[in-house]
């Protein structure tokens, strides 16, 4: 099995390793796409999140006979149908995110996938220009009862995107989805000069989820279009006058500048719409958006990661957005005769987000001390990486009782905490 992954920072495909790991160093924050290919040459994304308040260990499931097969026959085959090469594409949900994984399709049309599968996923077929040829959804209920049948079939439907005033729109970025996303599954277009975007092929008798973006005419997500609108006659979309947001990115009353922020559509698909990173005054606006409710992601360096959700309306379009940066906190547990006290275990909660350190540390979103959340042999304790804010700590005296207070943890500084034990 090989491993690459691309984002902020891109890595070449290298071999795994004896274990089936790979580790990297000096990655930026960010999201990623980690790429994993079998030695059949199937091959598998995910979408991981790299970065402080992430898991500093992904496990990523590589397709593998291990989980089951798939036994698939695409009607014509590729050479017939498409021209060419092809991949068959599954996608499944996970946390979240689509899994998404691809085999090479043979002149006859029949490759047996590997797992693992989901409840329920979809087959796309995917021709050499990356364009979906066939759809079709898949539920557990159908495994074992004999290959699964793909047919290609040209059943092209096209998207018009107008303005307010009956302008095309050109550029515009297309996104259906089914409703829910329950499986993950996504396919793309963009409009051309006269405004028109098409896709080749999309899953038939099933109710689809359009959404339409324009970075300087707002966007439409969320249109719910029954099987029977989409005819041979052009699906037209009209865009009404959009709202420019304004994010404003804080740490307390600290402006963060060079923030990385992505708005997607609640509830509506993966599709993030990138926004200019934050200037000195911690601001990014946005193109204009149609009003609707948007989740907003932010990735700051040295800072925890951040999410909200906001409701763009008009007059109703500056948010503020509170992101934490990273601390750390010193701990000295002391006898009552002032001697430093090792082995005593400590307890740090976040008062803002409401969760344990011991929980971030489990999850692998905070590196473990040495020895634990324990004083070590100097009857010292520190804590990295943590957001910035008001703690609660607890302290187990000799006695078994536990003794609690309150602290702060500075930003990119380390705090102090003393604590006396009677």
């Amino acid at each position: 099995y090989k491993v690459r992954s691309s984002g902020p920072v891109s890595v070449p495909m290298e071999p795994l390793g004896r274990e089936g790991v790979r580790t990297y160093e000096g990655l930026r924050t960010g999201r990623y796409i980690v790429e994993i290919t079998s030695p059949d040459w199937q091959w598998a994304q995910e979408t991981v999140e790299v970065g402080p308040g992430f898991p500093t260990e992904v496990r990523v499931r590589a397709p593998s006979a291990t989980f089951g097969d798939l036994d698939v026959v695409v009607t014509p085959p590729p050479p017939e149908s498409l021209g060419g090469l092809a991949s068959l594409c599954l996608i499944t949900p996970r946390d979240g995110a689509a899994r998404i994984q691809y085999a090479p399709v043979p002149d006859d049309g029949r490759l047996t996938l590997h797992g693992p599968f989901a409840d329920e996923f979809v087959l796309d077929l995917i021709d050499m220009q990356g364009r979906t040829r066939a759809t079709r959804r898949v539920t557990r209920g159908e495994l074992g009862k004999g290959p699964i049948r793909l047919e290609v079939r040209d059943s092209p439907w096209t998207v018009r995107v107008i303005d307010g005033e009956g302008r095309p729109v050109a550029g515009a970025a297309l996104e259906l989805t089914l409703p829910g996303n329950t499986t993950g599954w996504t396919c793309y277009a963009g409009t051309d000069p006269e405004g028109r975007g098409t896709f080749p092929s999309t899953p038939p008798g099933e109710p689809l989820v359009l959404s339409v973006y324009s970075f300087d005419r707002g966007g439409k997500p969320g249109i719910l279009v029954p099987p029977e609108e989409r005819t041979e006659e052009e699906f037209l979309v009209r865009l009404g006058d959009g709202v420019p947001v304004t994010l404003r990115v804080r740490d307390g009353a600290v402006p963060l500048q060079g923030a990385e922020l992505e708005l997607t559509p609640a509830g509506v698909g993966p599709l993030g719409l990138g926004c200019p990173t934050t200037d000195a005054d911690g601001r990014s606006r946005t193109s204009p958006l149609s009003p609707g409710a948007y989740v907003v992601d932010a990735w700051v360096e040295h800072a925890w990661p951040a999410r909200m959700e906001i409701e763009v309306a008009p007059g109703r379009s500056e948010f503020e957005m509170q992101v934490r940066r990273l601390g750390s906190l010193s701990v000295e547990v002391r006898a009552a005769n002032g001697a430093l006290v090792p082995g005593a275990a400590v307890a740090l909660s976040s008062v803002e987000f409401g969760e344990d350190v011991a929980q971030w540390i489990a999850e692998g979103k905070v590196e473990a001390p040495g020895g634990g959340m324990a004083t070590g042999p100097d009857g010292r304790l520190l804590v990295t990486a943590i957001p910035n804010g008001p703690y609660r700590w607890r302290v187990q005296a000799p006695d078994g009782n536990w003794i609690e207070g309150e602290t702060v943890v500075p930003p990119l500084e380390v705090g102090s905490l003393v604590v006396h034990l009677p």
